[in-house]
């Protein structure tokens, strides 16, 4: 009977020969396939994290505008509404000689809408905004919209709108 057993491993008549070799190749699949689908997390994970930031700072931006108007509130609210801005509108430079002290309310509206067009194109992707003034039942209301190019997570332009009364 050992003289069989010993035969049959001389000539390679074991029924076990190559199974482990096949179960480390089955192995290295599942763990292929799990090593991509952490890396799609990933991607995804990057891209969502991206649009967060994005609606932040757009957030941020929005708010910076309203207390400008705030910090002018005699231009803001005149008739004469300077610091209506359409979208891709580009503000002319305001003086050089301006600072916040030494202004007129006409120079620091110039300053501030400059000012906060360039921070838009500058921390957005494709930055843009509007601010628009409307007078309902007696109160000014502001709608500030904050524009940017979100393609990488939302696929499309997204906005942000925040309005207010002075």
């Amino acid at each position: 009977m050992m003289n069989i057993y010993k035969l049959r491993l001389r000539h390679g008549l074991n029924p076990q020969r190559g199974m482990t070799l096949l179960e480390v190749l089955i192995a290295l699949l599942v763990l292929s396939i799990g090593l991509l689908g952490m890396a799609g997390l990933q991607a995804t994970s990057i891209r969502s994290s991206q649009s967060a930031y994005m609606r932040s700072q757009a957030s941020i931006l929005a708010y910076d505008a309203i207390d400008r108007m705030r910090a002018n509130q005699a231009a803001a609210i005149s008739a004469a509404n300077p610091y209506n801005l359409a979208l891709a509108t580009t503000p002319g430079a305001p003086p050089s000689n301006c600072n916040t002290s030494t202004c007129t309310t006409a120079q620091l509206t110039a300053f501030d809408l400059f000012e906060w067009t360039q921070t838009l194109a500058s921390e957005l992707t494709g930055g843009d905004g509007s601010i628009s003034r409307a007078v309902v039942s007696g109160r000014t209301i502001f709608s500030v919209v904050v524009q940017w190019d979100d393609t990488r997570a939302v696929g499309a332009l997204t906005s942000l709108q925040v309005e207010t009364e002075l």
